[in-house]
């Protein structure tokens, strides 16, 4: 598991390679992104691509750990400083089509990507 700066900026944006979505013409697919256990944005109805922006505002000072994305992210238990950012995904029936990306704002590093499937991860509340 990896622990992320919760006072950064990050954008998450899914994909649909075909640009029909995950809904409705091939499948009921959909997704739900929750950070600190509020449902930020859901959905499967859109085209190419679908994007929200959460958490804090960029630092004016450099971020003083560095970043690395995980291989293979995690189910973590979160601890008191930490938030949680979660994606819920069922895809429809091309799931080689749908791809996903968390990226941080501020460093303009991409934190988290990955296909169809869900991840749960902490982000660090320092």
């Amino acid at each position: 598991a990896e622990c992320l700066e919760s006072s950064d900026e990050y954008k998450f944006t899914i994909y649909d390679s075909h640009g029909d979505g995950m809904c409705c013409s091939y499948g009921d697919g959909g997704y739900e992104v929750s950070y600190d256990g509020e449902l930020l944005k859901s959905g499967g109805a859109f085209g190419r691509e679908e994007s929200t922006i959460f958490g804090g505002e960029c630092p004016t000072t450099e971020p003083s750990s560095s970043l690395s994305p995980s291989e293979s992210p995690s189910i973590v238990t979160c601890s008191g400083k930490e938030k949680r950012f979660e994606l819920k995904l069922v895809p429809d029936r091309y799931p080689e089509e749908t791809s996903w990306y968390l990226k941080n704002i501020c460093t303009g590093e991409t934190v988290l990507d990955g296909g169809a499937n869900s991840v749960v991860q902490c982000i660090n509340d320092d």
